[in-house]
């Protein structure tokens, strides 16, 4: 469906809290963090492309992805 517009909406905090994990939301919503290298993607080398966990707006490809070593 080339040129149409997909609107994401971004589902309301009371929603979110009653879906989410306890963890999720306060990583989510209230912008809290993770323990490091203790998510599945912390070293994931797939292709594809990164989404917003809330919404699914696409954010970024796999390809641009930065490669440290």
């Amino acid at each position: 469906m080339q040129g149409r517009i997909h609107r994401y909406k971004r589902p309301d905090n009371d929603t979110l809290k009653r879906e989410l994990a306890p963890e999720r939301y306060h990583i989510m919503v209230e912008n809290g963090t993770e323990y490091p290298f203790s998510n599945k993607y912390w070293d994931f080398g797939g292709e594809g492309v990164y989404v917003d966990a809330i919404t699914g707006e696409p954010l970024f490809s796999s390809r641009d992805k930065l490669v440290s070593s």
